[in-house]
């Protein structure tokens, strides 16, 4: 399973509304092109954009990494009792090629770790059980051989 990127498709500028001929890009819009703007400020601008664009990698990567940690998609589906027609995409593609969006990632992340706060809780109670009978069968054993 692949984590869904948006789409990176550009916005198309805004027409004017009104009938006055003005052209989309002439002074009277709120557009700013790069000729209008001075070396430092695309500097600026560039140096913006690079510092964003690593910030937005390296929060991909993360989603990536807990992804990767994530039971895949059949086992928790059969987990949560689903069965394959339900969970089936609509165009019927496999599951292992299905994308995931970073809020699935979060959902999925949040379920996981309520499924092992759960199972932690019964192996703890199933581990102090064990060690009362441990005790009682020592104090049992204690008690039949001094009574021999």
């Amino acid at each position: 399973m692949k984590l869904r990127t948006a789409s990176r498709k550009r916005r198309q500028p805004k027409k004017p509304t009104s009938s006055s001929g003005t052209h989309p890009y002439s002074e009277d819009t709120n557009s700013t092109t790069a000729s209008d703007l001075s070396p430092e400020e695309l500097r600026t601008r560039r140096c913006h954009n690079l510092v964003e664009k690593q910030y937005r990698s390296r929060l991909n990567a993360q989603f990536e990494r807990l992804l990767a940690v994530l039971p895949p998609e059949r086992q928790r589906r059969e987990r949560d009792g689903e069965s394959d027609d339900e969970a089936g995409d609509v165009d019927g593609s496999s599951s292992s090629s299905k994308r995931i969006s970073k809020a699935e990632v979060l959902d999925a992340a949040v379920q996981r770790i309520r499924q092992l706060e759960v199972r932690n809780r019964k192996l703890r109670k199933e581990r102090e059980g064990l060690r009362r009978l441990n005790a009682s069968a020592g104090d049992l054993a204690v008690w039949e051989g001094r009574r021999l």
